[in-house]
């Protein structure tokens, strides 16, 4: 990590404090318990509420999720899948999560947490949701659309209510040979459109990567080839921002997949975040670094990112 100088000719410029517990051993922030074993971490098995006080997190080796404090302290565990939960996430009112596991299921869960009330936080569940014939890799829940997808190693992303839990339909990938495929990750827009990243199974030759966009009706509207594994995707307005396994940063016209800017950080990319304001780009890498993208006004040039 660096500190640069303060330069007011730099667009979207930002400020941070250091907190003080990264320096020290004793009073690092750490999540505890029993992963799973062979378990993949990833930023799909942790969420974080909407005022910053709880985490939620999936992966342990009794199938629980568990829900804590910021601090670290675990304050109930909620279970109801059969087998390891693998993915989670909240939609943006943080009244809804949903679960996915390794057991094929999907839950639906009501959060409840009482205003004013020290550590008064839990969640019931509402539906339990079927449809796959694998492991559940990726989950979405948007109670405004009143949708709930989720995708998972068979190769399908399946929609559901969220209110009723109702079966919708099932999306598979256009390709000659869908059952050749996986989906390890989708994500939605505010206006309902899905994004699936499709990559094709080991056992089937060289690995093949494609990004396809759905509406919520299942109709096909693009699709791109990729150049590597992707490590993380997040829709954000009328763009789609990436970060593959080779460090590269791009963001792409969301209905097209044409590619606007790209950025290589040089490092596996582990998770991507656009803050409020759609002012800076959130860049977590496999090694442990934070970096933070400034983003030009829509006025300016085409290249959107800060260098």
């Amino acid at each position: 990590h660096g500190w640069l100088p303060y330069d007011r000719s730099i667009t979207n410029y930002f400020t941070f404090e250091k907190d003080p517990a990264v320096g020290h051993s004793r009073l690092q922030k750490s999540v505890k318990g029993l992963w799973s074993p062979g378990l993949h971490l990833s930023a799909n098995l942790f969420l974080v509420t909407h005022d910053a006080k709880y985490l939620f997190v999936g992966g342990y080796w009794d199938n629980s999720i568990r829900i804590m404090t910021i601090k670290g302290r675990t304050i109930t565990c909620l279970v109801r899948h059969l087998d390891v939960v693998t993915c989670l996430a909240l939609d943006h009112g943080g009244t809804y999560m949903i679960s996915g596991s390794y057991d094929t299921t999907s839950i639906i869960w009501k959060v409840n947490q009482q205003s004013g009330a020290a550590n008064n936080i839990g969640a019931q569940p509402l539906h339990i949701l079927y449809g796959h014939e694998d492991v559940v890799t990726c989950v979405v829940v948007n109670s405004e659309l009143d949708v709930a997808l989720s995708s998972s190693k068979d190769g399908t992303c399946v929609i559901h209510t969220v209110r009723k839990g109702h079966y919708v339909r099932t999306i598979r990938p256009i390709s000659n040979n869908p059952q050749h495929f996986t989906v390890p990750s989708i994500a939605l827009s505010e206006e309902g459109k899905i994004v699936l990243y499709a990559r094709s199974k080991k056992e089937c030759g060289e690995e093949k990567h494609f990004l396809h966009l759905y509406s919520i009706n299942g109709r096909h509207i693009a699709l791109d080839c990729l150049e590597s594994r992707l490590g993380h995707m997040t829709v954000c307005g009328e763009h789609l921002v990436t970060g593959d396994v080779h460090g590269v940063l791009i963001v792409r016209e969301l209905f097209s997949f044409c590619e606007i800017s790209r950025l290589s950080l040089y490092r596996p990319i582990a998770c991507v975040y656009v803050t409020k304001g759609m002012t800076h780009i959130l860049a977590c890498l496999r090694d442990g670094k934070l970096i933070i993208v400034g983003v030009d006004k829509p006025a300016k040039a085409r290249g959107l990112f800060n260098t």
